[in-house]
């Protein structure tokens, strides 16, 4: 079974960019050169830096999942684990 084929109304792969590639703060113009560029699926901005908190080890890859009806966050990780990103999406 693959990720995609566990997505949903209620799950939408989203990319978030915390830096730009020379490590300043990215801006909307640079998130969407990485969308236009990889073409796998919308990327966005945290000109914030709001998702740092998350991750505070700096962990790569950032992997939250979260219920967009609740907005409570059911999954988060520094690794990617596709059998674990399934099992989130099974209960949203």
């Amino acid at each position: 079974m693959s990720l995609a084929s566990k997505l949903t109304d209620n799950m939408l792969p989203l990319g978030y960019l915390f830096s730009d590639d020379y490590g300043q703060t990215p801006t909307a113009a640079v998130a969407a050169s990485y969308t236009a560029e990889l073409g796998i699926f919308d990327f966005v901005a945290d000109t914030n830096l709001v998702t740092v908190p998350f991750f505070p080890n700096a962990d790569l890859p950032q992997i939250l999942v979260v219920d967009s009806r609740s907005m409570k966050i059911v999954y988060k990780a520094g690794s990617y684990n596709q059998q674990a990103l399934i099992s989130a999406a099974d209960g949203i």
